[in-house]
C-alpha cells in the first residue's frame, strides 16, 4: 500500500547547485526533508513529467535494468557535471498494473527498450535528478518508473479525464500490494518566469506557482482546480503528476510536511512530503 508521497523538483540544480542564493536555499530544504523523514520503502513508483513518451497515454517502462545520466546522452560538455543512476525495475508492479489497465480499457503504453531483457532502458534528468537525491536509500530498492504524455502542460485539460482515471486505478492497486510503497512525484512548478527561459514569460507563472504552494500545503481539491486556472499560460510541468496524486489525497489522510520553494532560474521549485496517518 501507498505510505509516503514526496514532491521531489528535478532541475540540475539538485544534484549540481551553482553558487546563488536560490539553489542552496534548495538544497538545505532537500537536507531537510531527507534528515526528518525515514525512507524504509524497498518499493517505489516514479512518476516523470519527462523521458520517453507518447502523446497522450502514460508509458510504463519494462525493461528489468533501467539507467541514465542527469544530462542528454550527446551534451559531452557537461559530462563531468552529470549524475549516473542504474536501478532495478519493479516487474510485479509493471506486470500488475498494465494487465489492471487493460481489463479497465485504460490507455497505458508498456515500452522495452533493445531486444533483450538485460538491455538497461535510458533515463533522464527527470527521472535521474530525483533518484540521485535518495541516493542513500537506493540498495536494494525496485522503481517502477511511469512517465507523463507529452501534452502535460499547454493541452493539460484535455488530458484531466484519462489523468483522474490513472490515478484511481494507480491508488486502487497500490492498495492491494503488501509492500510499503513510496511515491515519487516531480515538484517543477512554473516555467515561464523569465523572458531569457527557453519557454519565455509570463505573468500567470507567479500565479500558477502560488495557487500550487497552496495545494502543496492543502492537498484540497478546490486548491488544485484552482491551480488548473493558470497552468496553459505558467506551464508547471509537474501538473500531471498532481492531477494523478489527487485522487490518494481524496482517499487518504496524510501528515504534511511542507518543506519550501525557490527559484533559481525560469522555473519555481518545491519540496515536500505526506507520510501517511
Amino acid at each position: 500500500m501507498l505510505s509516503k508521497i514526496l514532491f521531489l523538483p528535478h532541475g540540475i540544480q539538485m544534484v549540481n547547485p551553482p553558487n546563488d542564493e536560490e539553489s542552496e536555499k534548495l538544497h538545505s530544504l532537500k537536507n531537510k526533508l531527507l534528515s526528518d523523514v525515514k525512507i524504509t520503502e524497498k518499493k517505489w513508483v516514479l512518476l516523470s513529467p519527462h523521458g520517453i513518451s507518447t502523446e497522450e497515454a502514460i508509458t510504463i517502462l519494462m525493461n528489468d535494468a533501467l539507467g541514465g545520466s542527469s544530462g542528454f546522452p550527446s551534451d559531452i560538455e557537461s559530462m563531468d557535471n552529470q549524475v549516473f543512476v542504474s536501478i532495478k525495475n519493479w516487474q510485479q508492479f509493471v506486470d500488475g498494473f498494465l494487465e489492471k489497465a487493460r481489463k479497465e480499457d485504460l490507455d497505458l503504453v508498456g515500452l522495452v527498450m533493445g531486444a533483450r531483457a538485460g538491455v538497461k532502458q535510458w533515463l533522464g534528468w527527470g527521472e535521474v535528478i530525483p533518484l540521485d537525491m535518495l541516493e542513500y536509500y537506493r540498495n536494494e530498492v525496485e522503481v517502477a518508473v511511469l512517465t507523463m504524455p507529452f501534452k502535460r502542460t499547454v493541452d493539460i485539460h484535455s488530458l484531466v479525464p484519462y489523468l483522474r482515471r490513472v490515478g484511481k486505478s494507480l491508488y486502487e492497486y497500490l492498495e492491494t500490494l503488501k509492500d510499503d510503497v513510496l511515491l515519487i512525484i516531480s515538484g517543477d512548478l512554473a516555467h515561464l518566469h523569465s523572458e531569457d527561459g527557453p519557454y519565455g514569460f509570463s505573468e500567470k507563472a507567479v500565479l500558477l506557482d502560488e495557487a500550487l504552494i497552496r495545494w502543496m500545503k492543502d492537498p484540497k481539491e478546490e486548491h488544485l482546480q484552482k491551480a488548473l486556472e493558470f497552468q496553459s499560460e505558467g506551464q508547471a510541468c509537474g501538473m500531471a503528476g498532481f492531477i494523478i496524486a489527487q485522487e490518494f489525497f481524496n482517499q487518504l489522510k496524510f501528515k504534511v510536511k511542507y518543506y519550501g520553494y525557490a527559484l533559481p532560474t525560469y522555473f519555481g521549485m518545491a519540496i515536500s512530503a505526506y507520510l501517511r496517518k
